[in-house]
């Protein structure tokens, strides 16, 4: 009697003690998705920073409020959709969605691909310029016969002037 006098009692609370878990978030729960939404947004009050880096009583405000909201029960995705609703999709930092973001990492890995081939390019036609100028001109070891007569003059001169002294 006594142990179905406990299941009864129990079966009967358990929707009670269900819905009480699942309707309030503990205050550091709030806190925590509070400061973890914060580090990631970017403040519509002062460029360039999060919103958690963001020293001005307005950001300070909406941190307060961004908590309050969350302590009211509102989820992480729908205070997402608020801020984004509010203040626009600049909030994020980053490119949202699988186009942006792709184009927006493709777009400089392009640019520096086609940097490079354009180096490479004008680097082989200076070097198949240099390449087919000293063909055409003998190369630096061919010489003329008019040079090499005058080289052989100054080389005799200068044996001449060393066996003679």
């Amino acid at each position: 009697m006594r142990i179905s006098f406990f299941l009864i009692s129990f079966v009967s609370c358990l929707p009670f003690l269900v819905l009480s878990s699942e309707s309030s978030a503990s205050p550091l729960d709030s806190d925590r998705v509070a400061t973890e939404i914060s580090n990631t947004i970017m403040s519509p009050y002062c460029p360039g920073r999060t919103l958690s880096a963001c020293p001005s009583s307005k950001a300070r405000k909406l941190r307060g409020e961004m908590l309050s909201k969350l302590d009211g029960g509102v989820s992480k995705e729908d205070l997402y959709g608020w801020l984004e609703s509010k203040y626009g999709m600049e909030i994020y930092g980053t490119p949202q969605g699988a186009l942006g973001g792709l184009i927006a990492w493709l777009v400089p890995i392009g640019f520096v691909v086609l940097g490079l081939a354009v180096v490479i390019f004008f680097l082989s036609n200076l070097l198949r310029k240099s390449r087919l100028e000293g063909v055409q001109s003998g190369g630096p070891s061919a010489g003329s016969v008019e040079s090499e007569d005058l080289l052989e003059k100054e080389l005799q001169e200068i044996v001449d002037g060393r066996l003679g002294s």
